[in-house]
């Protein structure tokens, strides 16, 4: 049961989390600093080949930042409901 709980909870998780990232100032504060080194990025006129190794690297430091947040919330998910079995709430 905890299993299917887990999976709804996760496959509906990405709106709820969204609107607490956005409405978090710190993340729109690093949100503005990426945009800044994004500008800064493309003054260097970077040849293509140069601006897709670029962009490959960020986007392997996306991918496994993503993945980490997803094991996180999930790690954090499961301890919460061992918790509530622990105490009695779930049988």
């Amino acid at each position: 049961m905890a299993d299917s709980i887990l999976e709804i909870v996760m496959k509906n998780s990405d709106q709820r989390l969204d609107t607490i990232l956005f409405a978090d100032e710190e993340y729109r504060k690093l949100d503005r600093v990426i945009s800044r080194r994004i500008q800064y990025l493309k003054k260097l006129k970077l040849t293509k080949r140069q601006d897709q190794a670029v962009d490959r690297l960020l986007t392997a430091y996306n991918d496994e930042s993503a993945c980490s947040c997803r094991i996180f919330y999930e790690q954090g998910f499961k301890d919460c409901i061992s918790l509530l079995k622990e105490i009695g709430v779930f049988g």
